[in-house]
């Protein structure tokens, strides 16, 4: 793979990771024209859909004011809200100004991640958030629904697992959300009596967002997840 396609793949995957669409290499149609874009940037802000088309110079030189007024002038022939100019090496002298008091930014890849790292973390946070409340929801599912482990052969709590008390849920809970801040997702899970016998084993949580089922449930037929 080459060096500028290279460029335009970490462009594309850099603002995935701020919770954008991307794609590379699209073609969008302007009143003048089709013009094939780098990466295109797609999301919202503010309740507002928005579109930004960037342009990945991978050059050992600076770019120059006409780069600049030829990615204006694609700007403008689609609608997009704004274009980006990405430089390792920089830009001419001209160039800024070209760009001056318009939608186009001019910046490098490394730029951009030092001063949207707060962003990202954020974006990341949410995500996990996110996780955690679903995780919850489904501890929730469990624990009402334990009756299916036989009292003798459960994990022989002073109450039944129905009604286990809140410390054990909150440990179980927080060791979830470690593995998924750590990126071990989805979360394996599994519940063991006395003996070190597997009681309950699932590759995979149902999530609400998917309740396709445990596909890879070692023990599906007693999986409340599965049955329910």
């Amino acid at each position: 793979m080459t060096g500028w396609k290279n460029y335009e793949d970490e462009t594309a995957a850099f603002y995935r990771t701020l919770g954008f669409e991307t794609r590379t290499g699209e073609k969008l149609n302007g009143a003048r024209g089709t013009h094939k874009i780098d990466v295109t940037v797609r999301g919202s802000r503010a309740g507002m859909q928005f579109l930004w088309v960037v342009e990945c110079k991978h050059w050992r030189r600076r770019v120059t004011k006409e780069k600049v007024a030829a990615l204006l002038s694609i700007v403008q022939d689609v609608g997009a809200d704004r274009g980006i100019m990405l430089s390792e090496s920089g830009f001419q002298a001209g160039a800024p100004r070209m760009a001056q008091s318009s939608n186009i930014s001019l910046t490098s890849l490394s730029e951009l991640r030092v001063d949207t790292h707060a962003e990202q973390i954020e974006f990341q946070n949410s995500i996990i958030r996110k996780r955690c409340e679903a995780l919850e929801k489904e501890l929730d599912v469990i624990w009402s629904t334990a009756n299916w482990i036989d009292d003798e052969e459960s994990l022989h709590f002073a109450c039944p697992l129905s009604k286990h008390h809140w410390n054990a849920r909150i440990s179980i809970f927080a060791d979830i959300v470690k593995l998924a801040m750590n990126g071990a997702w989805p979360v394996h899970l599994s519940i063991v009596d006395a003996d070190g016998r597997v009681r309950y084993a699932a590759a995979r949580f149902c999530l609400p967002i998917d309740r396709t089922g445990c596909s890879e449930c070692l023990v599906r037929a007693s999986c409340p997840l599965c049955r329910g």
